[in-house]
């Protein structure tokens, strides 16, 4: 991103899990739970991420690569994180980025509905989540999200 930047100065970059997330909120279904709060999730081909989010703020998050995922795994990481019981040491140790789940989060307040996007969503088919599509296209999810969050950046500055 660097070298882009280097190249196309002022170029606006965004990593591709982030990106996602910003993409599910374009989704109508998941855009609906916002406030009262839900849980995103990007799983991507390298790098599955979570994040618990409130309106305009993450209360918690893991990351951990893609590659060992299972649908159980996935089911369990998204129950810790939603229990606020997920540790950082828990996902480390199981060879994942780690997690984090900020002391303003309440446990029991919402965050039933999971959203998931990504290449990879196919782990998550059967555990009831709901599969954002925003404008109806799951593949241009993370695009949808560069071109929400450089809205709000710019109407930021």
């Amino acid at each position: 991103m660097l070298a882009v930047q280097r190249d196309a100065p002022g170029a606006i970059l965004m990593d591709t899990d982030p990106a996602a997330l910003w993409g599910i909120l374009e989704d109508e279904r998941a855009a609906a739970h916002r406030e009262e709060g839900f849980i995103l999730v990007n799983l991507g081909n390298q790098h599955t991420l979570g994040v618990l989010l409130r309106g305009e703020h993450i209360l918690g998050l893991f990351e951990h690569h893609t590659v060992p995922m299972t649908p159980e795994k996935l089911r369990g990481l998204v129950d810790g994180l939603r229990a606020g019981t997920l540790t950082h040491e828990e996902v480390f140790d199981d060879h994942g980025h780690g997690a984090f789940v900020g002391p303003e989060y309440a446990p029991g307040t919402g965050f039933d509905f999971v959203a998931v996007t990504g290449p990879q969503r196919h782990l998550a088919a059967d555990l009831g989540y709901h599969p954002a599509a925003p404008y109806g296209d799951m593949m241009l999810t993370g695009s949808f999200g560069l071109v929400a969050a450089t809205r709000r950046l710019l109407r930021a500055e």
